[in-house]
This record gives structure tokens, C-alpha cells and sequence, in this order.
């Protein structure tokens, strides 16, 4: 994910040198103290990067098919088209349909020219608002698929 080759090495000896950096056993990640990542933050000076590290994330976390979180990454990186193009693609289609952390705002915010490109993507958006128990976001799912 880091592209970096050696990133197992480095965590490695961060681990044995730095209370800042953990590993948990239980789950197979590394954890970093609040007050590094605090640390970190502070010293990130491009904030245009970030959207590039969320991409990154959310690919490397597709390639693992965790796909909720991966599209709630790419979510945060604006990338609302790879996310209609992955939801669209009928060989990865999961029951979660399209429920990930920013899916109805972004879905909400999409041209529906957009949607209309990703058919199945959409499909699952509107399943999703039919299903998720609110009568207000139900209502209306009927002229979603409308093309007027």
C-alpha cells in the first residue's frame, strides 16, 4: 500500500525501538500511538496528498476485498466514478450493496447523468434507500429510474 518495499522492515524495527508503534497479534495490524500520528499530521504540509493516500488505501484495500471499506476510501478521495465503475462491475457485487461510509451523500451529489452510465451501481444505491427502513428515503426511488 505504501509502495515503499521495505515498509515490513521498517515497521519491524519501529516496533522494537518505538513505544509509538504496536503490534496486535490478535488482529494482524500494526497500531500507532495518538500522539505520533498526531505528530505526523502536523508535519503533512500538502494537503493535496491526502486524497492521493486515501486512493492508495482504498485500492489496497480492494485488492484485499474488504470492498465496503475500500469504497468508503475512495469515497473520501472523491473518486466517485472508480466507485460507480467497481459497483457497476458484476463479477465483485456483494450483498452490501452500496453501503459504505459517504454512500448517500455521494450518491446524493452525483450527476444523475453519472448514474445513469453505471446502471447497476445505481440499482444498488436504490435498493439500499429502499431497504434502509426510512419511509422519506424510499419515496420516490420509483422516479430514480426514470430517464425525464
Amino acid at each position: 500500500m505504501t509502495e515503499e518495499s521495505r515498509a515490513g522492515e521498517y515497521l519491524k524495527k519501529l516496533r522494537r525501538e518505538n513505544a509509538f508503534v504496536s503490534y496486535d497479534e490478535a488482529g494482524g495490524v500494526y497500531r500507532i500511538h495518538n500522539v505520533l500520528l498526531d505528530f505526523l499530521r502536523a508535519r503533512q504540509k500538502d494537503g493535496a496528498e491526502v486524497p492521493v493516500l486515501y486512493r492508495r488505501v482504498g485500492e489496497w484495500c480492494f485488492e484485499q476485498n474488504a470492498y465496503k471499506t475500500a469504497y468508503g476510501y475512495l469515497c473520501r478521495a472523491g473518486d466517485t466514478e472508480r466507485i460507480l465503475a467497481l459497483l457497476d462491475d458484476e463479477d465483485i457485487i456483494t450483498n452490501d450493496y452500496a453501503d459504505f461510509e459517504g454512500a448517500f451523500e455521494m450518491f446524493a451529489a452525483a450527476p444523475r447523468a453519472l448514474l445513469f452510465k453505471y446502471p447497476l451501481a445505481y440499482l444498488q444505491y436504490i435498493a439500499l434507500l429502499l431497504l434502509s427502513g426510512d419511509p422519506a428515503a424510499g419515496r420516490g426511488t420509483a422516479s430514480r429510474v426514470s430517464t425525464n
